[in-house]
């Protein structure tokens, strides 16, 4: 199994460079870390290793109002539009 790094040459260009994965390293790395450690050699695998990931870390979705900010700026444009009207051409639009 190979993985890709990439390395960047002296004239700020990027090269590709494959290198071979250390799998005893990554597995003493989880340990240490308190991690776990995945492998993936197909498309399948990896869907599986992502799945467990989302079970282990989980998510949580939080509705709000972003309307507030949009009223704000609202009503400070139509404020200042009628202060523009008054002073500048002294009727209301």
């Amino acid at each position: 199994l190979t993985g890709t790094v990439e390395i960047e040459n002296p004239a700020g260009g990027v090269q590709q460079v494959s290198v071979p994965v250390d799998d005893e390293s990554l597995r003493k790395i989880a340990n240490l870390s308190g991690g776990e450690f995945f492998t993936a050699s197909s498309l399948d695998e990896l869907n599986k290793v992502y799945s467990t990931l989302q079970k282990q870390i989980g998510y949580e979705r939080q509705r709000g109002d972003n309307s507030r900010p949009w009223l704000i700026a609202g009503t400070l444009l139509a404020i200042i539009g009628t202060f523009a009207a008054l002073f500048l051409n002294r009727r209301l639009p």
